[in-house]
């Protein structure tokens, strides 16, 4: 069975704000950013930013090393070659 792909970050921090109850429009000001930002990003459309970390972090009490580790995680995921690179 092949892995599961690690989900977009933003699509962690929609799962976060609904399980909250905090509306995209009141985090989006909470963390300073427009809400059309915001949606693009929980939408998957934009991609996560050290700066955006940082605010996600700050507003939800957790680390920005958090959010980088999901954006990377989701990239390696989504970059993996189709064909294995042979070692040298």
């Amino acid at each position: 069975m092949p892995a599961r792909r690690p989900p977009h970050p933003g699509a962690r921090l929609r799962l976060q704000l609904e399980h909250v109850g905090v509306t995209q429009t009141e985090f989006a000001e909470w963390i300073g950013i427009s809400r059309r930002c915001l949606a693009y990003f929980l939408a998957g459309e934009r991609d996560l930013h050290a700066d955006m970390a940082w605010r996600i972090a700050g507003a939800l009490k957790q680390k920005p090393e958090t959010w980088m580790r999901y954006k990377s995680q989701y990239e390696l995921a989504r970059d993996k070659p189709a064909k294995r690179i042979r070692p040298l």
